[in-house]
């Protein structure tokens, strides 16, 4: 077989690279060789192209790949990947394109001549989606030029989402009803919907490494060991009444392992919420587990009951033959992580999602290598004509040379302004949200403001405010006193009635109660839900009535803060008159304890 008949498929992952080497045939894809290595230290963005020729390096001299096309999966750790709805558009492909890349252009956070970008459409009819993916330049740029100073040529560029995505519809997931995958890998997990030509994925940041990261912290080692003991000890504790382990370290770890593992759980929720409100899908059936993180005892047991639907591992080998020099054993061990693998190798052929990543200096290396005969003719005359033009008028030469040499340094002058606009529009940006952030904390000082304001304008006289005590958290859990605001008729003060002023304070206060039951939001943990106002208060009279005096003064801060009616400041029903108590020392002196309930928090959660 030709090289030029084959394909070296290759997943770049967080923590190791998967190859293996295809044919395609009449009767389907034979993968002939297949390849793992883990890498020899944690990847980062200095050393990520060292270790990927390390690796790789290591899996071609295990074998004798004959292959040098090579298509590449990345991580989608990597990438940026968004799904938006467009709008009502007809099948014209240049119309398509021209919204697509205006959506494009919206979503994508980076500037555009500095990411690689392709799209995908999805769906049919009215209802169309499109999948942006984005990556960096000097991302691909980096590993590109890591395989093929290997002697390799990449012809492809894909993110695993999308590999996953074909391998699991060749394997005929997804026809009939709505499943998931699950791919956890070492530093993300890969969450992907299949439900027939509906496709939508989430990258989530909870996979293996942040279970070897809590393990480290628990017993204060490195995250190498604590990888050694995931890996020897690590499985999903059960749920509920079961016997724990002999080994103390064995039951840690998998308590660990369980509380990374719900946390995974959580966002898998939460992705199914948004499938099925914004992406219109059905609900999930059944979830397919795949990825090097996957396979600790228990993990099948634990989603199953989680999320209460069925669940097994992904075999991404269905519809794949197997060469006769493949070890069999040795591929079982590992079949869980291959489905990026298989997605990649399905590209041969057309697949339901096809994204390229590829950069444009192999893009004109690929054009270049398919038409050599032309460009080789066309140099051959593109020397010519000069030269014949150069004998003809060899006087003309010097100024041709003078000319190119103010071109050059119109050039040189011109990117040198390029560079400082681009730098100008990054410091915009910068100042744009430091301006923002510094309005929100105006913003903060000026409601603490108006809360003060309210205190001081409406105190009554003979108060004497000895503390104002900010209150966190949700104001609705802590408790109630009695209503500041009374429902219906205001009842009498004790020892005299109540004015006409006094009546139209309580209607005014009722004007902005009214329909305000569900506007309070609840505070976090972090935030100031309201401030507790602690005094004294000393009578004129001794017929005064405390009670009378401190609902009146609660009144009138609720309205103070909120005279247009719109603008609430203080929630009326919960801010509150909470306690009066007479002193034992002095007939006609009280303290005083008052609720100030804000609607709306201040700080940020």
């Amino acid at each position: 077989m030709a090289s030029n008949d084959l394909i070296l498929a290759v997943d770049i992952g967080a923590w190791s690279i998967k190859v293996g080497e295809f044919e395609s045939a009449p009767d389907g894809l034979l993968m002939k060789q297949f390849g793992y290595s883990e890498y020899s230290g944690n990847m980062n963005d200095e050393n990520r192209g060292d270790l990927i020729k390390e690796s790789l390096q290591k899996i071609l001299g295990q074998n004798s790949y004959g292959a040098k096309k090579v298509h590449l999966s990345l991580s989608s750790q990597l990438a940026f990947t968004r799904f938006v709805k467009l709008p009502p558009i007809d099948e014209n492909e240049e119309r398509v394109r021209q919204i697509v890349e205006f959506e494009a252009k919206q979503h994508v956070p980076f500037e555009m001549n500095e990411v690689i970008w392709d799209y995908q459409l999805i769906g049919s009819g009215e209802e169309l989606d499109v999948m942006f993916v984005v990556i960096k330049n000097e991302i691909v740029e980096q590993i590109t030029s890591a395989v093929e100073s290997l002697g390799l040529k990449v012809v492809l560029v894909d993110v695993a989402s999308s590999s996953c995505y074909n391998a699991s519809r060749a394997n005929r997931i997804g026809d009939d009803t709505c499943s998931m995958v699950l791919s956890i890998g070492s530093r993300c997990s890969n969450l992907i919907f299949v439900e027939g030509n509906h496709f939508f994925s989430r990258n989530i940041p909870i996979a293996g490494y942040a279970i070897s990261q809590q393990i480290g912290k628990e017993f204060g080692i490195g995250v190498d060991e604590a990888e050694e003991l995931k890996q020897r000890h690590g499985f999903v504790a059960l749920g509920g009444a079961y016997e724990e382990p002999e080994s103390e370290v064995a039951a840690t770890i998998s308590k660990i392992v369980r509380n990374v593992m719900t946390r995974l759980h959580g966002e898998v929720n939460r992705s199914i919420n948004i499938y099925r409100s914004q992406q219109k899908g059905n609900k999930p059936v059944k979830l397919f587990l795949a990825g090097g993180s996957s396979t600790m005892a228990f993990t099948e047991t634990f989603f199953q009951e989680k999320l209460r639907i069925d669940c097994e591992y992904l075999n991404p080998f269905q519809g794949i033959r197997l060469g006769e020099q493949v070890d069999r054993q040795a591929l079982a061990e590992k079949a869980h992580q291959f489905s990026e693998v298989i997605g990649i190798a399905l590209r041969m052929s057309v697949c339901p999602v096809e994204i390229s990543l590829i950069p444009e200096k192999q893009k004109e290396d690929l054009a270049f290598s398919g038409k050599k005969p032309f460009y080789y003719f066309s140099a051959v005359v593109a020397v010519l004509i000069p030269l014949v033009f150069l004998a003809a008028s060899r006087s003309q030469r010097g100024e041709y040379e003078v000319q190119i040499a103010k071109n050059q340094k119109t050039i040189i002058s011109m990117k040198r302004d390029l560079t400082t606009i681009k730098d100008a529009k990054k410091a915009k940006v910068k100042l744009k949200i430091q301006l923002e952030d510094l309005q929100k904390l105006e913003d903060e000082r000026v409601r603490c403001a108006e809360v003060l304001a309210a205190v001081e304008i409406n105190a009554p006289v003979g108060l004497w405010i000895t503390d104002i005590v900010p209150i966190r958290g949700d104001l609705s859990k802590q408790g109630t006193a009695k209503a500041a605001v009374p429902k219906g008729e205001a009842p009498p003060r004790r020892g005299g009635r109540r004015g006409s002023s006094s009546r139209r304070v309580s209607d005014a206060v009722e004007r902005i109660g009214a329909g305000q039951a569900n506007l309070l939001v609840k505070g976090s943990d972090l935030q100031i839900s309201g401030f507790e106002v602690n005094g004294f208060y000393l009578s004129k009279k001794s017929s005064d009535d405390v009670d009378d005096v401190m609902d009146e003064y609660v009144k009138k801060i609720v309205i103070t803060g909120s005279t247009d009616l719109k603008n609430q400041v203080f929630h009326a029903e919960m801010t509150q008159n909470v306690e009066n108590r007479p002193s034992k020392s002095f007939s006609n002196l009280s303290s005083i304890e008052i609720r100030l309930a804000l609607i709306k928090p201040i700080g940020k959660k």
